[in-house]
């Protein structure tokens, strides 16, 4: 079937009214080649961003070199918002490329409550290079208008934190990562909640210790929601020769705990929609393999020989070959809402009958049943009648009213002079990125012109 091509580009953003694709995605430049180097590790501005619901948001992180060069060495970063109680929350996380520029693209849809108005944005990779070296950033957001299936409705922060892992005197005393750092966690449902899940980041560093703990030991994580495992995995990336980042210099190809050299950081999501209730409480915990670091100043007995890895010559941490074996965690629980209201389309006082070589004027009423449905990306006539032909609808002209709940349009369609006369069905189609959200029809009689 041909479908006419009467297309109605409509997005309402406070009092504004677009009229034209632009509107449809917004691209926000923050941080624009910003000096990362060992004397602004930290780099924290306030942006604006637009507000107003959005199907998508994707950040995109570029590293360029300064004059100096780009740092020689792999560097966790990350971006995060400063939120109004001081507290940060990441909303992407990276591993630099060893001296090579790269960009990624991250989705941080998840977080759009935080990415709206006035939004104290901060960068953070962790270089001690300076003297011209180090990282230019940038950070871009791409920001898709209207209202995604799922909005996101809160964000529960659950640990975050860089706590050691294998704290020998811990282990003596019956202790582990698992009863210092992730302890449970009682989290609220809101009461209008469609579905949920459960989002952790976490990258091992630190090096030269037992097993090579914590960049290069993979250890197994689960999560129980309520005392009930739910979720297993090995914290492990093996797949750094595959990187988009390549090749890189340095040991960028070895595998690692859950990171590689030159790319994002990629995030363990659980849906745990079915699990939990709109308005209740849940309680969940995130638990380790356990692990000890004999390789420790705090070991007595530590032998590097036979505890630590063979490059290591001395148990004490040194800030190079022997550093803390640990883990940086970011964690949350993410809350959505459906959006399942649809607009409510009508033909305006639709004519009985049209004439060929003539035109209709239509015209169509789209309403809302809920504010945040606030665009539709077509509007489309098609005229079908006997022997199941089409007439597209072309010249159509679209009025917009300001944002008001209802939305109308009209256009003038011609019917072509050969068209049968016959019964013809006209239908009006409002749709948002192909989907039809809203439609209404009638039957016109086809005459010859008189």
């Amino acid at each position: 079937m041909r479908r006419s091509i009467l297309i109605l580009k409509l997005f309402l953003v406070s009092s504004r009214v677009c009229l034209a694709a632009p509107c449809d995605n917004i691209a926000v430049q923050t941080f624009d080649q910003e000096l990362v180097d060992i004397g602004s590790r930290n780099v924290e501005r306030v942006f604006v961003l637009p507000e107003g619901p959005a199907r998508r948001i994707t950040m995109t992180y570029t590293l360029d070199c300064p004059e100096g060069g780009c740092d020689p060495w792999d560097r966790k970063g990350n971006v995060y918002v400063v939120l109004p109680d001081s507290s940060k929350l990441e909303i992407g996380r990276i591993i630099t490329p060893y001296k090579k520029a790269c960009s990624w693209s991250v989705d941080v849809t998840p977080f759009q409550q935080m990415l709206q108005g006035e939004v104290n944005l901060g960068l953070f990779i962790d270089t001690w290079v300076g003297g011209g070296q180090g990282w230019l950033v940038s950070v871009d957001f791409l920001i898709e208008q209207g209202v995604a299936d799922q909005e996101p409705i809160g964000v529960v922060s659950l640990w975050q934190g860089n706590p050691e892992l294998g704290n020998y005197l811990d282990w003596l005393g019956g202790e582990s990562i698992n009863t210092t750092f992730f302890t449970p966690r009682t989290v609220q449902v809101p009461a209008d909640m469609g579905s949920a899940k459960l989002r952790f980041v976490v990258t091992g560093h630190g090096q030269g210790n037992t097993d090579g703990a914590a960049e290069f030991r993979g250890l197994d994580h689960w999560v129980e929601l309520d005392g009930e495992q739910i979720a297993e995995r090995l914290h492990w990336r093996d797949n750094c020769r595959e990187t988009d980042c390549r090749p890189q210099n340095g040991n960028w190809q070895g595998s690692r705990a859950g990171w590689c050299p030159g790319d994002v950081a990629l995030p363990w999501e659980i849906d745990i929609t079915d699990r939990i209730a709109p308005g209740d409480s849940f309680s969940v915990q995130h638990l380790v393999e356990e692990y000890v670091n004999y390789c420790s100043p705090l070991n007595p007995e530590c032998d590097p020989g036979e505890d630590c890895m063979w490059f290591v010559s001395s148990c004490e941490y040194d800030g190079g070959n022997h550093t803390l074996p640990h883990y940086w965690v970011e964690s949350q629980a993410i809350f959505y809402r459906a959006n399942d209201c649809a607009p409510d389309v009508q033909v305006i006082d639709p004519p009985d009958t049209v004439h060929t070589g003539g035109s209709v004027e239509l015209g169509a009423s789209i309403s809302n049943c809920c504010e945040s449905v606030a665009r539709f990306d077509q509007v489309m006539v098609t005229i079908e009648g006997p022997a199941n032909r089409t007439i597209a609808a072309h010249d159509g002209r679209i009025i917009p009213v300001p944002p008001t709940g209802e939305h109308l349009a009209t256009a003038n369609v011609p019917v072509p002079q050969f068209t049968p006369v016959g019964t013809y069905t006209v239908t009006l189609d409002a749709l948002l990125e192909d989907l039809l959200v809203g439609s209404d029809s009638f039957q016109a009689e086809v005459v010859p012109q008189s």
